[in-house]
């Protein structure tokens, strides 16, 4: 019992609120907000998120660990539309 009171207490992860409707694209569903780096170190295999910003992507991406120059950890809030590369 304690256990499974322990495990309901756990808040659910920002890879949670994703919803895949087919490989790579996807939409976050949480209230509130996220960022690419929490997001992106609840999806074990995958390197790189990338936003649709309206007028074209905002990527984030890490190698061995280590974001990659030029990438933007940014946040991520309800609706918001992805790209997720492995």
């Amino acid at each position: 019992v304690a256990a499974a009171l322990a495990a309901a207490a756990e808040p659910p992860s920002p890879a949670d609120y994703l919803l895949r409707p087919s490989p790579g694209l996807a939409t976050w569903t949480g209230e509130g907000s996220t960022t690419a780096a929490a997001l992106l170190d609840d999806l074990p295999g995958n390197d790189s998120i990338l936003l649709w910003a309206g007028a074209g992507w905002q990527r984030y991406a890490r190698v061995d660990g280590q974001p990659v120059p030029g990438s933007v950890n940014f946040d991520v809030t309800s609706g918001a539309v992805l790209w997720i590369a492995e």
